[in-house]
């Protein structure tokens, strides 16, 4: 898959990275988001401290503009304040100023009703400061936080993403060759 050379977005980006950050390719087991803060429990409107932290090794552009990463941050209830993220389209991210980080503070209030799950859906990357997607790294993280009276069934496991395209290369061939064998000792 050849890359293509896309400009950075340094004022945030919006609902076209609630998926990730495509734009700055597959995701990468070079990059892991740390996110601490997220209770497993909330209480109604009570407010929590929450740090999301992209960490990746990436080599400088030699035209580096200085920009570290950015962050997209996605919850199905609350509400965030943060003077380094800002809203748009439904979601969180980063700003201008808050480009040339990789360390992201957040407070989330708990909606009022406690008796529900609250989903999160973090998305960072780590930039080179070149401007384009080459040498950039990026992963998501999805977790949630369980109201202190919900009584429903959780069975949900908080995950740290990193699945590169390759993967899903192989996985769809993989599925291709098997459906073809199974079409022909089925034929047969």
């Amino acid at each position: 898959m050849a890359s293509t050379n896309t400009t950075s977005l340094p004022n945030g980006i919006g609902s076209t990275s609630d998926g990730g950050c495509y734009c700055h390719g597959a995701s990468s087991q070079a990059a892991t988001i740390t996110v601490e803060g997220i209770p497993s429990n909330f209480s109604s409107l009570q407010t929590y401290n929450i740090s999301i932290q992209i960490n990746a090794s990436v080599e400088r552009a030699s035209e580096d503009s200085g920009r570290l990463g950015g962050v997209r941050v996605l919850i199905s209830a609350g509400t965030i304040f943060s003077e380094e993220l800002q809203y748009l389209e439904n979601g969180w991210t980063h700003n201008q100023t808050s480009n040339m980080q990789r360390v992201w503070n957040l407070s989330w209030q708990a909606p009022q009703d406690d008796d529900q799950i609250v989903d999160f859906t973090i998305h960072a990357n780590a930039v080179n400061g070149g401007g384009g997607s080459n040498g950039d790294y990026w992963a998501s993280s999805y977790t949630d936080s369980v109201g202190i009276n919900y009584t429903g069934e959780t069975g949900k496991e908080n995950v740290n993403s990193a699945i590169e395209f390759k993967h899903l290369v192989v996985a769809f061939i993989g599925g291709a060759i098997f459906t073809g064998a199974m079409y022909f000792v089925v034929k047969d």
